[in-house]
């Protein structure tokens, strides 16, 4: 944000001497902002540094987002039960 504001000050200086003194060049704020950022390529990058920090605080929140996690498990068998007279059934 620094080299921003260092930037439209500089803008600022030189667009105001191009012209003759006679002359006034009324422009908005907005207006600057998007002629310094057209023209300087170290303004147009300070312009994503906003939601590049967004970004950081994003990922940085999702650590604390809660994971669930559920595992579940079923087995079915039939065994052999002997009855009374040594032979085996099949019983479930």
């Amino acid at each position: 944000m620094r080299h921003f504001v260092t930037s439209f000050a500089v803008l600022l200086c030189f667009a105001t001497g191009v012209y003759a003194a006679d002359q006034k060049l009324r422009i908005s704020l907005g207006e600057a902002i998007r002629l310094a950022a057209e023209k300087n390529l170290n303004v147009r990058a300070e312009l994503y540094n906003p939601a590049q920090f967004e970004a950081d605080i994003n990922r940085n929140r999702a650590i604390y987002d809660p994971q669930v996690s559920i595992q579940t498990f079923y087995s079915d068998s039939t065994v052999p039960v002997p009855d009374s007279n040594g032979s085996s059934s099949l019983s479930s």
